[in-house]
């Protein structure tokens, strides 16, 4: 019969050290942001705001802009009760 010895897990006897990372680009759920996301109409798509900020551009159609206002919105909006609920 095959027998296996597993080996012991090395995360055991360590200690682990949290720590957060800043983002150093600016993200959609990034508070520091005000305002509200946008989806602007440009020639080659949409363009993806927070105010008068662009964050990038992406290559979609007309039926999409609706559905990804709505997703972009959500995303921030969803960041902030998080925020406030964990206060």
């Amino acid at each position: 019969m095959l027998q296996l010895i597993l080996p012991e897990s090395s995360m055991s006897h360590q200690t682990l050290n949290r720590f957060a990372l800043r983002a150093v680009r600016p993200a959609l759920n990034d508070l520091r942001f005000k305002g509200d996301a946008d989806v602007v109409t440009r020639d080659e798509g949409v363009a993806i705001c927070i105010g008068n900020y662009e964050l990038t551009q992406v290559e979609c159609t007309s039926l999409d802009h609706p559905s990804l206002y709505r997703a972009f919105n959500a995303i921030r909006v969803g960041q902030a009760r998080r925020n406030i609920a964990k206060k």
